[in-house]
C-alpha cells in the first residue's frame, strides 16, 4: 500500500493553501497530482458584522468554528483591529484540522468530525435554550448549521468571516482525460481531491465520482482520510434509472411538488398575522422600557462614570438598564436581533431588528441632570415598525406603531402648524468631535439662533426627538448621531405629523447610517431649515 496509487491521476480542487498538505499526502502515495483549485478565500465585502461580535464577544455563552478560513479569517480581523478575543465559555469546531488551527491561537476546542451530522455539533455544545452562539462563516455559507442550533433553542449570530470566489487557476490547469475530481466532503476545508485511471466501480455523490475508495476499500491510507460510505448510492454505469433518478424517486418528487403547488395556491390571498407580532413586540418594548426606567430611577444621583473618548461616559446604569432590556428581549423574542449601544450586537439577518440606547443623555444622568431617557427603536425588515422612548425624571413614556399614532398618556401626539423659522423654537445638540469642529457647528447654531424664537440643548437627542413628536417644539437638527441616538424617535416624529431626513432632504433609508444626519421638523419648517443649513458656510 506504499504506493497504493501509482499510475493514477489525483485532481485537488481545493483552495491553494489548504490544499497543500492534501497534494503531499496523495504524491507520497505515488499519485501524479494536479493541482486544480475551484475557489480562492477572500475578504468579505464587508467587515461590519464580524467587527460587531469581535468587539462585543463577551456576550456571547458560545462560538463555534466550521472551517479553517472561518479561524483564519477571525484572529486576522482581531489582530488588525488590535483585539485579543478572549474565549468564550464554550467553543467548537468541525474537523481536526480546523481544532489545529484554533489550538494556533490558544484555544482548546470540543471537536466534532467532518463527516458527523450538524446534531453532533449541537450535542458538543451542549447549551441551554437562549444561550448566544457566534458563528464565523463563509459569505454564503450552508444553513444547516445554524438552523440546526436555532432549532435546539439557541440564538445564532451569523458573522462573515471570508467569501469564496471562482478561481481562474482551476480552469487554467485540466486534468488530463479520462481523470475524476471528487469533492471531499466535510465543513473542515472544501473543496477535495480525486482519482483516475483504469477500471474498478467507483460511487456517486452530488454527480462526482468517489474514485479512490473503489481502489482502496475505505478508511485511512496512511493519514489519507477518505470520505466515508454512504448507503443507497448508485455503482457507476447503473443506467437502470435512464440518468434522471430511480423512477420511485422521480415519482416522489413530483408528489411532493404537487402538494406543495396545493399548499401554495391554498395560501393565496391570506395575509400574514404580522399585526400579531408587532402587537407582541410593543408589550416587550413596554415592558423593556419599564425594567430600564426602574433601573434608571433607582440609580439617578449615585452613579460614577467613567469617560470611552473625549466628552462620551459611560456609567454603570447604562450597562445594568442594557441587561434588563436584553434579557427581555431574549425571553420573549429570541429569534430577533439587536443592536445596542453598549457593544451588545446579534446581527443574524432576522426581520425585526430591536436598536436599543439604555441610557441617552449619559453625561446629564452622570452629573445628576435631569435629561435623560432609554430609547429602544424595532425596525421590520429595515423600515421602522415601533419606537419608545422613557423619560424616567418625568415618569413619561413615548409610544410609536408604523400607522397608527404615537401616544402619550393616552394622548395622541401632535407636531405643532408653527410656519415659519422666525416664529419656531429649536433644538440642537453637538457631535463628539466638537472640540475640533466647533467653528462649524457653531456657524450653523448661529444661523438659526438669530433668525428663530430661541434655539435649546437638553443633551439627549432621543428626548429632542420626542419633544418634536410632542409639539413642545419645532425643528432639531444635529450631526454624527449613530442609529440608537434616532430610531426611536425617528418614528415618534412621523407618527405624530412630522418630517425626517438628511441635510440634502433626502428620507432614511439604511438603517446602518440611521442619525448621520438629522433634520426633523413639523414639517411646515422643513424646506427653510434645509435651506438654512445648505447657506451656512
Amino acid at each position: 500500500m506504499d504506493k497504493a496509487l501509482a499510475g493514477r491521476t489525483v485532481v485537488v480542487t481545493r483552495p491553494r493553501a489548504p490544499g497543500a498538505p492534501l497534494a503531499a499526502a496523495l504524491a507520497a502515495l505515488g499519485a501524479r497530482v494536479v493541482v486544480a483549485p475551484l475557489i480562492r478565500t477572500l475578504p468579505p465585502r464587508s467587515w461590519r458584522g464580524l467587527d460587531d461580535a469581535l468587539r462585543g464577544l463577551a456576550d456571547f455563552d458560545a462560538v463555534a468554528f466550521a472551517s479553517v478560513n472561518s479561524v483564519e479569517f477571525f484572529f486576522a480581523r482581531a489582530k488588525a483591529l488590535r483585539l485579543r478575543p478572549a474565549r468564550p465559555r464554550v467553543a467548537a469546531v468541525v474537523g481536526a484540522a480546523t481544532a489545529k488551527a484554533l489550538a494556533a491561537h490558544g484555544w482548546k476546542a470540543a471537536v466534532v468530525p467532518e463527516d458527523a451530522r450538524a446534531e453532533g455539533l449541537v450535542r458538543s455544545l451542549n447549551l441551554p435554550r437562549g444561550a448566544r452562539v457566534l458563528l464565523p462563516r463563509a459569505e454564503h455559507g450552508l444553513e444547516f448549521l445554524p438552523e440546526r442550533l436555532a432549532a435546539s433553542g439557541a440564538v445564532v449570530t451569523r458573522a462573515t468571516a471570508y467569501r469564496t470566489v471562482p478561481d481562474a487557476a482551476g480552469r487554467r490547469a485540466p486534468p488530463r482525460a479520462g481523470a475524476r475530481a471528487a469533492p471531499a466532503p466535510g465543513p473542515g476545508g472544501g473543496g477535495g481531491a480525486g482519482a483516475a485511471g483504469g477500471g474498478g466501480g467507483g460511487r456517486r455523490r452530488g454527480g462526482l465520482r468517489l474514485g479512490l475508495r473503489g481502489r482502496l476499500g475505505g478508511g485511512r491510507v496512511r493519514g489519507l482520510r477518505l470520505p466515508p460510505r454512504v448507503p443507497g448510492l448508485r455503482r457507476r454505469g447503473d443506467r437502470s434509472d435512464d440518468g434522471r433518478g430511480p423512477a420511485r424517486l422521480r415519482r416522489a418528487s413530483r408528489r411532493g411538488r404537487q402538494k406543495a403547488g396545493r399548499r401554495i395556491a391554498g395560501r393565496r390571498g391570506r395575509r400574514r398575522p404580522e399585526g400579531k407580532d408587532v402587537k407582541a413586540r410593543l408589550a416587550t418594548l413596554k415592558k423593556a422600557l419599564s425594567r430600564a426606567g426602574a433601573v434608571l430611577r433607582r440609580n439617578f444621583g449615585k452613579v460614577t462614570y467613567r469617560q470611552k473618548r473625549r466628552a462620551d461616559l459611560v456609567t454603570a446604569a447604562d450597562l445594568e438598564s442594557q441587561r434588563a432590556i436584553l434579557a427581555e428581549i431574549r425571553r420573549a423574542h429570541p429569534e430577533d436581533d439587536y443592536r445596542a449601544e453598549e457593544d451588545a450586537v446579534k446581527l443574524t439577518g432576522a426581520e425585526y431588528l430591536w436598536v436599543i440606547d439604555p441610557l441617552d443623555g449619559t453625561t446629564n444622568y452622570a452629573h445628576s441632570y435631569p435629561a435623560s431617557c432609554a430609547s429602544i427603536g424595532v425596525l421590520r425588515r429595515g423600515r421602522p415598525a415601533l419606537g419608545g422612548i422613557y423619560d424616567p425624571s418625568r415618569g413619561a413614556l413615548f409610544l410609536a406603531e408604523k400607522g397608527r399614532g404615537a401616544p402619550l398618556d393616552g394622548r395622541r401626539l401632535r407636531v405643532t402648524r408653527v410656519g415659519r423659522v422666525a416664529d419656531s423654537l429649536l433644538i440642537t445638540g453637538f457631535a463628539y468631535d466638537r472640540a475640533e469642529r466647533a467653528d462649524y457647528y457653531l456657524a450653523r447654531f448661529k444661523t438659526f439662533l438669530t433668525r428663530s424664537h430661541d434655539v435649546r440643548r437638553s443633551g439627549s437627542a432621543a428626548l429632542d426627538l420626542a419633544w418634536i413628536a410632542a409639539g413642545r417644539a419645532d425643528g432639531f437638527w444635529e450631526y454624527a448621531l449613530n442609529p440608537w441616538d434616532v430610531c426611536a424617535g425617528w418614528l415618534l416624529v412621523t407618527e405624530a405629523g412630522g418630517k425626517v431626513t438628511d441635510f440634502s432632504g433626502r428620507p432614511w433609508r439604511d438603517p446602518e447610517t440611521l442619525g448621520a444626519q438629522t433634520l426633523a421638523t413639523n414639517g411646515r419648517v422643513h424646506a427653510e431649515m434645509l435651506a438654512l443649513l445648505r447657506k451656512t458656510r
